[in-house]
């Protein structure tokens, strides 16, 4: 499972208007429950605006709620629908018909991910 973005922020969100334990939050935040019940009773994230992970595409209501009616089940972040533009280059480069220009400027089909560097990279 991946960490929120901003674990803290999603955590003092997730206190200030959800019913879950400490546990289902510092499951799902990455963060040790102390810390979190230190946020729930004002010692730890003092200033720190909560992030709703709703909104940010992390979590749904139905996924809170159903956490939210049985303690012992936990949060489970939605997958990424939107991909990385690292690997969105890993798709283009890597095509099997796919040749590069080199920074010479001469062709050579790749022979392995490894053998594109950041200078070829940059010169795209």
């Amino acid at each position: 499972m991946n960490n929120p973005l901003m674990p803290k922020s999603t955590a003092v969100w997730l206190i200030d208007n959800t019913a879950l334990t400490f546990e289902q939050i510092s499951k799902f935040c990455n963060l040790h429950i102390l810390e979190v019940q230190g946020i729930a009773d004002g010692e730890v994230a003092v200033g720190i605006q909560g992030k709703n992970p709703v909104t940010s595409g992390e979590l749904t209501l139905a996924e809170i709620k159903r956490c939210e009616g049985d303690s012992t089940q936990f949060l489970n972040k939605l997958e990424d629908i939107i991909p990385l533009s690292s690997e969105i280059l890993n798709d283009m480069l890597f095509d099997s018909n796919l040749e590069i220009i080199n920074n010479v400027g001469h062709f050579h089909p790749l022979e392995s991910p490894l053998e594109v560097n950041d200078i070829i990279i940059k010169n795209l």
